[in-house]
């Protein structure tokens, strides 16, 4: 490329002295060395601010950092620079600034080259600041980078973020009690956290949307919201006590405790009708697991410490902290001890002796090798001491692949070096200070690990490559573990319940699509294992919580009945509904559907009605005809507000719907003195509201008809459009009651944003919706963080024009 260069000549000015006298066009000598001192000064300033400036830029390109921040299609794409000599970067997240942890988005294995990376992560509340940390760590390989790199937000439904601590492990395990269940066995009996508990009349409910909320289920045909302990904080587990004490581990929202604690243990009175807060204890970092044996209560969290490393430099380190407390008197609840422990992972196992926490390194003979921390929790007053540490061979995936059996502890692990296997090991803990291994077996080679479960002296295995191979191995002789047989079906199982000489699993059918499956096994002779029955749930595509977490899947052996709560997706409509399964003999037949607004969360039978929950609503189903499921009542638990408007000694709670998924609009009125309970509701049908405004006695609603695509209005004619404007008009001059006195539709042509419209009236019989000045999605506040500051990241959007509707 050639420099091309051009000059403009000079030309007097008319009033210049240069178009006067040309005895003025020399300065004098002076002058010039003067300017010529000025001129010399501010070029050798100028050149030593660009050298500055091009040194810090140089330093900044030798830094990992992030580069740019950009939405694409549902999700956010975060370019990040590393130079060479980093092995690890992690993308993390937090809420807003001064406020919670750096949580791991996710992570990958650069292997010490530089470059550019891209991460991808869906928009959420969690992730309003970014940054990149990168870890110098010699001994890593690139094992490590086939580890999780993606780190699952909480789930949102419809309308309200769900703020839900995700259980890493799953729940009870195969010697556990569940928490919903009221009876305990003996003093220091082993129980699980849940997200509801019955306790004889009474029904406590953790909603991640409200706090604790008891229902009164003494008429269980019609359920009612008997207390209720409004909390800002989120969580999915709870205990209850003796039915007079509920135990919530919550993560800290809106700094609601003050402080550092990210997360907190609530002790709540539940002996009166209001729930009352007793104490509360701080836990560091995000509780992940627990564990209440008798009165101690043992949390796992996960939290980011710094250590000194051998050159004495202070490094960060992840990791867990296992902390013990008292609840012997539940109302001064006494922290005990904590152990740390470095690491990735957090599987949990308990028994009334001993707690077993299985955690992975970032090494490379450590990413895929757990170590088992056994520790000593025989102290009823919550005491511990780690004893020992167990290596198995493989990575221990979840809680289901520990167990304790006679003084003998069997493992069931993944490893990947030199090739995909299955290994089930046993250990001599008959002195735990010293475990001694006993015998392995391999199985599945090249196939992955999925669900697993003991039951007394044998262990049921399922690995899956194109086929789902169940796997049956006899433990009659720790030493000398065996494979009795193996059988191969379609799909594969990701929970197991032993029936004895049968058992039942839910797991994935990918034969005609991926639906969820409840099975059958018959295990009478575990050499020749066989496949009785399976049921599918939805037609092409479906998805379950129970896959994720076993405490969803309802099994109900006196009733003969499976619940199986579920998603299905089926040519643009969904369907989120429990699925009831009668178990007849060595048959599963499929039964009818209890629909829910929201995703279901949980379903059990009281006397003869079925109580199924979501985090919307309570139902109360009955089922004399399993086939068609009645529902006797619904229980509001909780409810979407877009938008509140006062009038008089009340409040006008509008949900706008959905643009994106089928849902409900409605209007709820609501008394100013007491919120929960709605007074008159009226629903709005399904279309969007784009727009509402309260004038005088009048309540103005603009909805649209057509899904989330652009408005299209359209000329009159006989051709009928699907996308339409909805004006109504509602009296409220007889509160709480309200009517509609005012309809009108109109089909559209012209593209109009799908925005919030704004009511202009421009005379008392006009009125006039004007839309926003563009589609701006707004500032998403993302300041990131990485080595040389911080900044700002606006959320990108497309503009326009405004548009105005007009109504007589």
């Amino acid at each position: 490329m050639n420099l091309v260069s051009s000059s403009v000549p000079q030309r007097a000015a008319p009033h210049s002295k240069e178009a006067f006298s040309g005895e003025c066009r020399q300065a004098p000598a002076c002058l010039n060395a003067i300017l010529f001192k000025r001129v010399m000064a501010c070029c050798l300033l100028l050149c030593l601010a660009t050298v500055t400036c091009l040194k810090a830029q140089q330093l900044e390109g030798l830094r990992p950092h992030i580069q740019q921040i950009v939405s694409v299609d549902d999700h956010i794409e975060v370019t990040a620079f590393v130079p060479e000599g980093y092995q690890q970067v992690f993308l993390e997240g937090k809420p807003r600034f001064g406020q919670g942890a750096w949580v791991p988005k996710a992570v990958l294995y650069t292997n010490g080259q530089a470059g550019i990376f891209r991460f991808e992560l869906k928009p959420s509340r969690d992730n309003e600041w970014l940054r990149i940390k990168a870890v110098r760590l010699d001994d890593l390989d690139a094992s490590a980078f086939t580890g999780p790199y993606e780190f699952v937000a909480p789930q949102e439904e419809e309308g309200i973020t769900a703020n839900a601590i995700p259980t890493l492990d799953g729940a009870a395990g195969a010697e556990m009690e569940d928490a919903s269940k009221t009876s305990e066995t003996s003093e220091r009996s082993v129980v699980e956290s849940d997200i509801w508990s019955i306790h004889e009349d009474r029904l406590f409910f953790f909603n991640q949307f409200r706090g604790l909320q008891v229902v009164d289920i003494s008429d269980v045909k019609q359920p009612q919201l008997s207390g209720e302990l409004s909390l800002p904080a989120a969580g999915e587990q709870m205990y209850v006590m003796d039915a007079a004490y509920a135990v919530l581990l919550a993560r800290n929202r809106c700094n609601y405790w003050s402080g550092d604690a990210e997360s907190r243990l609530v002790m709540i009175d539940v002996t009166k009708q209001q729930p009352v807060i007793a104490s509360s204890v701080p836990v560091q970092g995000t509780i992940q697991e627990s564990r209440l044996v008798g009165t101690a209560l043992y949390v796992v969290s996960q939290i980011y410490q710094y250590r000194e490393d051998l050159l004495g430099e202070r490094v960060w380190e992840w990791g867990s902290l296992v902390s013990s407390y008292d609840l012997s008197d539940p109302s001064q609840p006494i922290a005990r001890d904590s152990i740390w422990i470095p690491g990735y992972g957090n599987v949990v196992h308990a028994t009334s002796e001993m707690l077993f926490v299985c955690t992975q390194g970032e090494g490379q003979n450590d990413w895929w090798q757990s170590r088992i921390r056994m520790i000593d929790i025989g102290a009823s007053d919550g005491s511990m001491e780690e004893v020992a540490i167990i290596q198995p061979r493989g990575r221990v995936k979840d809680k289901f692949k520990l167990s304790v059996h006679e003084e003998v502890l069997r493992v069931i692990s993944e490893s990947r070096e030199p090739e995909l296997m299955t290994r089930l090991e046993t250990y001599d803990l008959s002195v735990p200070a010293k475990p001694i291994r006993l015998g392995q077996v391999e199985l599945g080679k090249n196939e992955s690990l999925f669900a697993t479960r003991f039951d007394g002296d044998k262990a049921y295995i399922v690995t899956f490559l194109r086929v789902d191979p169940l796997w049956i191995v006899d433990l009659s002789d720790p030493s000398r573990p065996t494979i009795s047989g193996e059988l191969e079906v379609p799909g594969w199982s990701t929970y197991i319940q032993p029936l004895g000489d049968r058992l039942l699993s839910i797991g994935i059918d990918n034969v005609e699509g991926w639906r969820v499956a409840v099975s059958l096994f018959d295990v009478r002779d575990p050499s020749q294992p066989g496949l009785l029955s399976r049921v599918p749930i939805g037609t092409h595509h479906s998805w379950s919580e129970a896959n994720t977490d076993e405490k969803a899947f309802g099994w109900l052996e006196e009733a003969g009945l499976i619940l199986v709560p579920f998603q299905a997706y089926e040519e643009n409509q969904t369907t989120m509904a429990v699925q009831l399964i009668d178990l007849q003999g060595d048959q599963l037949v499929k039964r009818g559907l209890i629909e829910h607004e929201v995703r279901p969360r949980r379903s059990t039978m009281v006397d003869e009605a079925i109580l199924s929950l979501s985090g919307r609503s309570l139902l109360s189903v009955g089922v004399e005809d399993r086939d068609h499921p009645r529902v006797q009542s619904e229980l509001e638990l909780s409810w979407k507000v877009d938008q509140l408007f006062a009038f008089e000694e009340y409040h006008i709670e509008l949900n706008r719907g959905s643009l994106w998924s089928p849902a409900s609009s409605s209007i709820r009125v609501v008394s100013v003195a007491n919120d929960t309970a709605a007074l008159s509701r009226i629903p709005l049908g399904e279309d969007y509201v784009l727009g509402a405004e309260l004038r005088g006695q009048l309540f103005y609603t603009l909805q649209a008809s057509g899904g989330p695509s652009h408005l299209v209005q359209v000329e009159d004619s006989e051709e009928t459009r699907e996308q339409k404007l909805h004006l109504k008009v509602f009296d409220l001059s007889e509160m709480p009651a309200v009517s509609l006195v005012h309809e009108s539709v109109t089909p559209l042509e012209t593209t109009l944003p799908m925005s919030d419209l704004k009511a202009l009236w421009v005379r008392e019989d006009l009125l006039v919706w004007q839309t926003s000045q563009g589609n701006y999605y707004g500032w998403w506040g993302v300041p990131f963080m990485d080595v040389v500051g911080d900044a700002l990241w606006p959320w990108p959007g497309n503009w326009g024009g405004a548009r105005f509707l007009a109504y007589r």
